[in-house]
Parts: C-alpha cells; sequence; structure tokens
C-alpha cells in the first residue's frame, strides 16, 4: 500500500514537472514595428501565416529558426526576403465560421419557406450575415516590408 502511494506521489510530480516546464516557457516570436508611429505588433509561433518573398508565396505555421531566419512547413526564409506578412485575426476567423454558414442557412431557410418572397425580414438577415461572413474571409492584416520592420524576439 505505501509502495503505491509512492508511485503515486512520484508520478503525479513527474506530470507536475512536464507541465509546469512548458508554463513558464518563453515563446518567441516575430515582432513587427510600424516605422511611422513604433507600434509593435507580435506574432507567435505555431500562428498560421502567409508570407511573401520575391520568388514565392508559402502558407503555414511560423517556426522561429534563429534571430534572421523563420520557417515555414520546413523552407527556410531570411527575414530580409519577407516583402510582405497576411495574418488572419481571431475575429475574422469566427466571424467566417459562423456567418457563412448560420447566414447561409437563414437565406435559402425563409427563401424555402416564403416561397422566394423578396421583403422576407428573414431573407434579408439571412443575406447580411452571409456577407459579413464573406467579407471576414477576404479580409486579412497585411504586414509589408516598407512600412514595417521585422525582428525576432
Amino acid at each position: 500500500m505505501v509502495l503505491r502511494k509512492s508511485i503515486v506521489a512520484f508520478l503525479c510530480g513527474f506530470c507536475l514537472l512536464l507541465i509546469s516546464s512548458h508554463t513558464y516557457a518563453q515563446k518567441r516570436h516575430l515582432e513587427l514595428r510600424n516605422i511611422e508611429t513604433n507600434k509593435v505588433r507580435k506574432i507567435k509561433e505555431n500562428k498560421k501565416i502567409t508570407v511573401y518573398t520575391k520568388n514565392f508565396k508559402i502558407k503555414g505555421p511560423l517556426k522561429i529558426a534563429d534571430t534572421k531566419t523563420i520557417l515555414i512547413k520546413g523552407k527556410e526564409i531570411k527575414i530580409d526576403d519577407i516583402i510582405k506578412i497576411e495574418n488572419k485575426s481571431i475575429l475574422a476567423k469566427l466571424l467566417t465560421a459562423l456567418g457563412l454558414p448560420i447566414g447561409s442557412l437563414m437565406a435559402l431557410g425563409s427563401f424555402g419557406v416564403t416561397h422566394s418572397a423578396p421583403d422576407s425580414e428573414l431573407l434579408t438577415i439571412g443575406i447580411i450575415v452571409t456577407s459579413v461572413g464573406l467579407i471576414s474571409l477576404l479580409t486579412k492584416k497585411k504586414f509589408k516590408n516598407d512600412a514595417y520592420a521585422l525582428t525576432i524576439n
């Protein structure tokens, strides 16, 4: 019985040690400083971004290799080669994920129920919600290299 308690205590301590090392670990990030206003934006590791360089465009999770290089899908990209970075906000992701299906269902449902009555309020609301979802699908935060200074911290 004492042996079981000591094994359980050891496993709990070991798991706590593993969890605590991940909680206190400082994540590295790509820092974007606006040249005119000095406003700083940070893109953390594993955030899905789109990077444009002179030769190609690549989309994927951000990994930081060293102070001058980032990795996206295993491809090394030097900070000096980056022309533009696109990053989708959380609000845009939510509006896309919720607005498109809900708005489409509202528009189609009201269209079927009212037998194509163009003055239906539900149809109007459905079209508006679908439009908001489509607009948020197209909007992304764009950080161009001539307006932002890129550094890795």
